[in-house]
Formats: structure tokens, sequence, C-alpha cells
């Protein structure tokens, strides 16, 4: 019985690093939000262009199979949505993806009198990139002047 249990474990132990192992070999895409402008800004809703870098370091292709995203404008949620449009991140390769964020002011009227004053307001952009295997967080946080 033992025997058993000495060889369960043991089996246990080798499937977790041949695991471990695997994740070295692939290493997780990197995302980074570059820049935040203010593309349009009208009497019922705004618009905010993000671009987004993603960085492939892994020595093979990755095809990503979209993102979704949520924009907070000073702490309440304005917006949020998917893409699923694939992107081909080539072996050691980069690339900007454009992201224009649409928001309603009725989203955040109680916020309006404040930022129409101070004619600044704060953002945050909190997403994932989906991949077959994995996801892959991303966040931006800053202010904006209209």
């Amino acid at each position: 019985m033992q025997k058993i249990y000495l060889s369960l474990i043991l089996v246990f132990l080798l499937s977790f690093t041949a695991c471990s192992g695997v994740s070295e070999l692939v290493k997780k895409p990197q995302v980074k939000v570059s820049s935040a402008s203010l593309k349009s800004f009208s009497t019922t809703d705004a618009t905010v262009n993000f671009s987004l870098q993603l960085n492939n370091p892994n020595a093979f292709a990755i095809k990503t199979e979209g993102l979704d995203y949520a924009l907070n404008i000073n702490g309440i949620q304005a917006a949020g949505g998917k893409l699923t449009n694939s992107i081909n991140l080539a072996a050691g390769g980069s690339q900007t993806l454009e992201l224009p964020v649409r928001f309603s002011f009725n989203n955040i009227k109680n916020l309006l009198p404040e930022i129409l004053s101070s004619r600044r307001f704060n953002y945050k952009l909190a997403g994932s990139i989906h991949t077959r295997l994995l996801n892959v967080p991303f966040s931006k946080s800053g202010n904006l002047g209209l």
C-alpha cells in the first residue's frame, strides 16, 4: 500500500515539474497601453483612442482571439466591450493595436459638472487579450484634458 502512495506522489511530482518546464518554454506576450488621446467630444458622448503595444517574446508566432476591456472615468465604469479581431504576432515581433472607446455622457452624468469645470478627467482602461492558451491582462490609468 505504501508503494502505491509513493508511486502516486512520484507521478504527481513528475507531472508538476513537466508542466513548469513547458511554461518556461512558452513566454507570456506583453501588452502595454502606450498612449491615450481624446479623439472626439460632443454634447452627448466622447471617444478616447488607446494604443496597445503587443509584444511576442517567443520564437514562434502567436494568434490572438480578441480582447475585452472596461473604461472607468473618475472611478465609474463608462464603457466596456469586446473585439473579436484576431491578430497574428510574429515570432519576436511587436504590433500596435488602436482601440477607439466611445462612451456616452449618460453613463457618467453625475460626473459631468466636475469634468466640465476642471476640463480634465481621470481614466482607467483595463482588459485582457485572449489567445488559445492564456489571457494576457493590461491596464493603464491617467488623465486627459478636454
